[in-house]
């Protein structure tokens, strides 16, 4: 199952790699129509803005659940990806486990870092979401405030 997992997110990430790759190709070709890249422009252009917002969403979650004092985990807890707290392959909920904080909030992070770093924070889910092992079945693994 594991294996099959690594074997699914190294499809994806080949998948994006083969896009962007046909998306300059086309480009340098002038394949596309000059609309295709002034959508992708102005889109550049919004993320920063778009990150602020949803930032501001962060702190305002944050402050309406009475703030967060994340901890470093205790000694031998493990990271894990979530097996329940997961809605794609459960790092968020797994970091949030682990550092015993809110997943809605690591969620919301990880969405402002990926739109003000244009991406590079889905590559960077995609590499932890191969390289976190799966919480156990048989444990039922708790953060260092459980």
């Amino acid at each position: 199952m594991e294996d099959r997992r690594r074997n699914d997110a190294l499809l994806i990430v080949g998948v994006i790699v083969l896009l962007i790759g046909l998306a300059l190709l086309g480009r340098t070709l002038n394949v596309f129509p000059p609309f295709v890249f002034e959508v992708l422009r102005i889109a550049a252009r919004a993320t920063g803005p778009l990150a602020l917002i949803i930032l501001g969403v962060i702190v305002i979650v944050v402050a309406s659940r009475g703030g967060v004092s994340p901890a470093m985990p205790a000694a031998g807890v493990k990271l894990y990806r979530s097996r329940t707290n997961r809605m794609i392959a459960g790092v968020a909920g797994g970091l949030a486990e682990y550092f015993g904080i809110d997943a809605l909030v690591v969620r919301l992070v990880f969405v402002a870092v990926a739109l003000a770093s244009f991406g590079t924070a889905l590559v960077v889910y995609i590499v932890l979401a191969v390289l976190m092992p799966e919480a156990p079945v048989t444990s039922e693994v708790q953060g260092p405030h459980a």
